[in-house]
């Protein structure tokens, strides 16, 4: 869902949520919701976002950018890293809230992932052991590749090549 055009001056579109339900119900298909398309203001992006997960959608897409003032394009909307970080912590307690464990080791990961992209190492291997330790849980097989593949990069970045491909070779074992 990345909004409805119509001729409100606050927002870019206005974002449907009621179809996030609705789809649900018929689809078996991810959810997605663009709230950094739908406002088009980096002020709405956080509160939309929340509100499409406590809806059910079951992903994000989220612009982020270090610079948005100087980005090429979507700076108006593209949160900071920080605020990005900020919106991970939230999504993550919306999902304890609801019960969703897949949820909570998807917000976790992703937490994983900026902490990786922002070089601490160290914080990022605890996100992705407990998204991992989650996903084990559930038996999510696809969920289990991505932290191994995450972790394996991890390593890679900590120049440990034997562990990187300890887990790189794990994944493949799974598909």
């Amino acid at each position: 869902e990345r909004g409805v055009r119509t001729f409100v001056h606050h927002s870019r579109n206005t974002l449907d949520l009621s179809a996030v339900s609705v789809v649900l119900k018929e689809s078996h298909l991810p959810i997605i919701v663009d709230p950094s398309h739908a406002a088009g203001r980096r002020e709405q992006v956080i509160p939309l976002s929340r509100a499409a997960v406590a809806v059910g959608a079951q992903g994000l897409m989220v612009e982020v950018h270090h610079a948005p003032e100087k980005a090429l394009s979507d700076g108006a909307q593209s949160l900071y890293p920080d605020q990005f970080e900020s919106l991970c912590r939230q999504v993550r307690t919306i999902f304890e809230n609801l019960n969703d464990k897949k949820g909570i080791g998807d917000a976790l990961n992703t937490i994983g992932f900026f902490y990786l992209k922002s070089d601490s190492f160290n914080i990022a291997l605890e996100y992705f052991i407990k998204s991992l330790r989650i996903f084990e849980k559930l038996g999510s097989t696809s969920d289990i590749v991505t932290c191994y593949r995450q972790l394996g990069n991890l390593y890679i970045n900590l120049e440990d090549f034997n562990k990187a491909l300890t887990y790189f070779q794990n994944a493949l074992k799974i598909l």
